[in-house]
């Protein structure tokens, strides 16, 4: 049942279907938009870190070796401080980053019904301030 990703008839499969999928749009749409549409999520979405820092450059009249320098440290410090340490790092009109503790359970494995202790862990959580990050009405 697996397939050659490689081969000739895979990408001519491939190709006949990106072209059905352009011609529902009737128009050009880019690769994001299709996977939005065909799929339900968008790459296009996501923010990368370079892309934050060049969106910051662009802002500000920092180079872009020192914002990055400055976004560095500051996930360090959130690394350190919240998910190491267990402080609480809250920002006005931002959010705060804290401490995520998930307590250990009894669950069942459900292909065997065989039940099992899990390990508790550890996470970060971010909750935006309600002041600047209000949804509108």
């Amino acid at each position: 049942d697996k397939f050659d990703l490689s081969s000739r008839e895979y990408q001519a499969n491939m190709l006949r279907s990106t072209g059905l999928l352009m011609k529902q749009f009737k128009s050009r749409h880019s690769v994001a938009q299709m996977c939005t549409t065909t799929t339900g999520k968008a790459a296009s979405n996501v923010i990368s870190k370079d892309e934050l820092i060049s969106k910051l450059v662009d802002a500000t009249s920092l180079k872009k070796k020192d914002i990055g320098m400055v976004l560095q440290s500051f996930m360090d410090i959130i690394h350190e401080d919240v998910f190491i340490q267990g402080k609480e790092l809250r920002i006005v009109k931002f959010g705060t980053f804290k401490q995520k503790n998930i307590a250990s359970a009894t669950r069942r494995n459900v292909s065997t019904g065989e039940l099992f202790q899990s390990t508790g862990a550890t996470s970060l959580a971010f909750k935006p301030s309600r002041t600047t990050f209000r949804t509108p009405k």
